[in-house]
Order: structure tokens, then sequence, then C-alpha cells
């Protein structure tokens, strides 16, 4: 009698817990549903950022690179006014050039 109890207290176990399981996929499929169109709208602006963003740092390091030979002319004009154009070992003058993307305090 034990063992047909125990058999039966099995099946019903197993029961509850594959109906569990049936109740939180259809739970899921429905929020699936209403979630997949709202998500697939933020992929898809995410997306266009991302272009727009690789976009704007081609731009900024073209810019970058202008300012640099700008300065470096200006350098060299400056230079070229002098009385003396060989002047002291000034580092900043001869560090290369490192583009940057963040404010430099």
């Amino acid at each position: 009698m034990a063992t047909v109890l125990g058999m039966v207290g099995f099946i019903l176990g197993m029961l509850a817990i594959w109906l569990a399981a049936e109740a939180l996929r259809r739970v899921h499929d429905k929020n699936d549903k209403i979630t997949q169109p709202k998500m697939r709208g933020f992929k898809a602006q995410s997306a266009r950022m991302s272009a727009m963003i690789d976009v704007l740092e081609t731009r900024l390091s073209k810019l970058e690179r202008r300012v640099h030979f700008i300065e470096k002319t200006d350098i060299l004009k400056s230079n070229a006014n002098l009385a003396n154009p060989v002047g002291p070992y000034n580092p900043k003058l001869n560090a290369p050039f490192t583009p940057s993307y963040s404010h430099n305090a």
C-alpha cells in the first residue's frame, strides 16, 4: 500500500511540475509578444546611434589632425621669424600628437 501511495505521490508531483512549466511558458510567450516590437525599435535606434557615433569619431579625428597641422605650421612660421630659430629644447613642441576624446583639465 505504501508503494502505491508513493507512486501516486510521485506522479502527482511530476504533474504539478509539468503544469507549472507550461504556465510559465505561456506567460513567457505572452510577454515576448508584447516586448519584441519595442525591443526591435530600441535595437534599430541603437544601431543608428552607433553609426552616427562612428561618423562623428571619424570627423573628430580628421579635425584633430587638421588642428595639429595648423599648430605645427604656426610654430614653424614663428620660428622662421625669430632671429635665432634654434632655441632651447621644448618637449611640448616636439612631442608626437596623440588625439584624445577626453577633456584634459
